[in-house]
């Protein structure tokens, strides 16, 4: 067993959760801003997330992306 594995998998829906927070604080959030902030360990800078592409880095938002059938479709074509 992989003692990593259990840590991973117990922080992947704080991805997803950031994600949520942010829409969150965009769209609820009042006059007085949002409710708590986020300082990033690497530049130790007050931010937010979004979604970049893994492999340009452009922002990622659902009128840039295509949805196709991965290998795990069943479809035969990917």
């Amino acid at each position: 067993m992989n003692i990593e594995q259990p840590g991973q998998k117990s922080r992947a829906p704080c991805h997803l959760l950031l994600v949520m927070v942010r829409w969150g604080d965009r769209w609820t959030a009042g006059a007085s801003g949002p409710p708590v902030l986020y300082r990033h360990h690497a530049c130790g800078q007050i931010g937010h997330v979004e979604l970049h592409c893994s492999v340009c880095g452009q922002p990622m938002r659902a009128a840039d992306v295509d949805v196709l059938p991965g290998p795990g479709s069943g479809d035969g074509s990917a």
